[in-house]
């Protein structure tokens, strides 16, 4: 009654599931480029400022 690989995947959904994971992913890297790109521009403007 070993667990194999086939069998894990027979039951997966990949329908929906990898839609979504494919949509999370694209937002969770237009988020952090964001927050990149916002560092950025508030470590320029702050450059007198910033020892």
């Amino acid at each position: 009654m070993g667990l194999s690989l086939s069998s894990f995947f027979a039951d997966w959904n990949f329908g929906m599931d990898v839609l979504l994971m494919f949509t999370l992913a694209i937002l969770v890297g237009v988020f952090i480029a964001l927050g990149a790109v916002f560092a950025t521009t508030a470590a320029a403007g702050a450059t007198g400022a910033v020892p």
